[in-house]
């Protein structure tokens, strides 16, 4: 008695050009892992009044601020100026880097009683 088994088709191995040092590589493109993007940010309560320029909203290429510290700069507020600073809605410090598409939301300081 012979058995005769059904063999199973022969897969190729799939071989991926990773790339050369110094050659154009397709997996790879300069710029992949810069981080990059956009913020958008939001003065409240009359902060808007203290910024170079009186707007309600910004926006700003991630590169360009990558800290909560530095957007306020960049807006024109003096350092004390934001009281209260949401960064996606979630209290922050001046020090919070950020990320792509993060809102920041900053609001002068406040009192009442």
């Amino acid at each position: 008695m012979s058995s005769t088994r059904a063999q199973a088709p022969r897969r190729r191995a799939l071989a991926l050009r990773i790339g050369r040092v110094g050659g154009w590589d397709e997996w790879y493109r300069p710029g992949m892992t810069e981080a990059g993007g956009t913020i958008s940010v939001k003065l409240f309560a009359g902060l808007e009044l203290r910024a170079r320029e009186p707007r309600t909203s910004y926006d700003f290429d991630l590169r360009e601020v990558a800290t909560v510290a530095a957007v306020a700069e960049a807006i024109g507020l003096d350092p004390g100026a934001a009281g209260l600073i949401l960064v996606n809605g979630v209290h922050a410090s001046r020090d919070q880097t950020l990320s792509p598409d993060d809102e920041v939301s900053l609001f002068p300081p406040l009192g009442g009683g």
